[in-house]
């Protein structure tokens, strides 16, 4: 499943990766680095995530891990652990 906000979204936008570009199922990917929290999230709430970390970090002081899951089924479980 895509979120349509994504589309269009000038922070979604890049070069393309080519043909052969594979985003691997059940793969999560870390976004952001951090050792108070760990945000658990995927689709257009990645990037509203990493806002609100940076705003925490400003605030507070206190580093947000940001993992975007990427698939949903399946789950990357061992990240998640």
């Amino acid at each position: 499943l895509e979120h349509k906000h994504l589309y269009r979204q000038t922070h979604n936008k890049g070069q393309n990766p080519g043909s052969e570009y594979c985003i691997p199922f059940g793969k999560a990917s870390v976004v952001r680095s951090g050792d108070d929290l760990t945000v658990i999230t995927y689709g257009a709430l990645v990037f509203r995530c990493e806002q609100a970390a940076k705003e925490i970090e400003k605030e507070s002081g206190h580093q947000v891990e940001i993992l975007d899951l990427r698939t949903l089924s399946p789950y990357d479980w061992d990240a998640i652990v």
